[in-house]
């Protein structure tokens, strides 16, 4: 058993994992609470979904797009617009339980442990640190909003796509700074992440559109183009059994969601836009948008910017320009009414917080590596404060 242990803390990667599973545990422990309302807000929603999806998929459709059972026997339509990895992928859990709450449960666990997974390898491919790879991980998977996203709002499609995010941008940076390595990463990130929330998906093209231009030198590789070119088509094949018939849907009828004031509203927008107090404070909204520690380690960065290498400085002045332009979207002197409709499909302003959560966690994750690697007091100090920012 010695033997093992030893091994195991020479074991860097497998120590990490064992380190992400546990803290996950730790943060979804108020889901094994009586008192937990799994069925609130968007819960009830993804419960009577799965039960949907696999009670059809039991009569012989393989992959259901109307429940024929719902609404009184007319059907519900609710595969075809909704996104395909959260009515499939829960239904793996059913080998092991028949309670659609439990499903929802383990799902729940499932995309906090990935996200701290797939973080832990973006960070860790970019500063090759992992100290620095836990620290993000561990920010990434406890932001007050990602936890919003649990508790509060039991969105699971939106937790879904927390899980592909650093996926994504794992490769993009495999598509820029590594010649040699096929683009699988940004690939099977994009379909995750448009197969799980399209409207996300259609932000994070933009964040991923601006981060190509950020190295446009790049861009003049034929080889990097044919990279970029052939990937697009990949992913938009992959996922062509779900916007392909979603399209047609929308083009031959009224679709809900392009209509104003039904999915989104000017008034949505308006009312969900945060003030500054919202982001160090929990006042107007039940729901939490701290980013009282991730802000400490921008600010620290931002102080200490002469002593980081060189080699790190470009994506950390990226990822920090985009966090915190992700947070400024967030705010009420955001004019986001005039932009175009199609990107107000975001129904909430405050959404932009997972953009944030993500780049800035991984600025965070490099400066607060520095001080925990010094001397006990100054380690001890730094987390009293960290911790007391992060709980207000």
């Amino acid at each position: 058993m010695k033997k093992y242990l030893i091994n195991l803390i020479k074991d860097k990667n497998k120590l990490s994992y064992i380190i992400i599973f546990f803290v996950a545990i730790f943060v979804c422990i108020p889901m094994c609470s009586p008192k937990m309302d799994i069925a609130g807000d968007d819960g009830i929603q993804h419960i009577c979904r799965l039960i949907g999806t696999y009670d059809t998929m039991k009569e012989g459709k393989i992959f259901p797009v109307i429940f024929d059972n719902f609404c009184n026997g007319f059907g519900y339509s609710w595969n075809l617009f909704y996104s395909p990895i959260t009515a499939y992928a829960p239904l793996i859990f059913r080998l092991v339980t028949s309670s659609f709450v439990t499903i929802l449960k383990l799902t729940m666990f499932s995309t906090i442990f990935l996200s701290g997974i797939f973080s832990f390898k973006l960070a860790n491919k970019i500063f090759r640190n992992h100290k620095v790879a836990i620290l993000t991980a561990i920010l990434y998977m406890s932001a007050p909003y990602h936890l919003t996203d649990l508790y509060s709002r039991k969105a699971l499609a939106e937790l879904a796509s927390f899980v592909f995010l650093p996926i994504v941008f794992s490769g993009m940076y495999d598509l820029v700074y590594k010649k040699n390595k096929k683009p699988y990463a940004l690939i099977l990130g994009a379909i995750g992440l448009i197969l799980s929330h399209n409207v996300m998906a259609m932000y994070t093209a933009i964040f991923c559109f601006i981060y190509l231009c950020l190295h446009y030198k790049k861009l003049r590789q034929p080889k990097l183009i044919i990279k970029i070119i052939v990937s697009v088509i990949i992913i938009l094949l992959c996922t062509s059994f779900y916007w392909i018939p979603l399209l047609e849907h929308m083009l031959a009828t009224t679709y809900e969601v392009f209509i104003p004031n039904r999915m989104y509203s000017d008034e949505t927008i308006k009312d969900s836009k945060l003030t500054v107090s919202n982001l160090l404070f929990t006042t107007k909204y039940d729901m939490n948008f701290h980013i009282g520690l991730i802000a400490i380690g921008v600010i620290f960065t931002i102080f200490y910017w002469k002593s980081i290498p060189k080699r790190f400085k470009r994506n950390l002045k990226i990822f920090t320009i985009f966090g915190i332009v992700s947070i400024i979207m967030t705010l009420k002197i955001f004019p986001y009414e005039k932009l175009p409709d199609i990107l107000k499909m975001i129904q909430f302003t405050w959404r932009m917080q997972e953009f944030s959560i993500l780049f800035l966690s991984i600025v965070a994750g490099y400066r607060n590596s520095y001080f925990y690697a010094k001397k006990a007091k100054i380690r001890i100090l730094y987390s009293y404060f960290s911790c007391s920012m992060y709980m207000y």
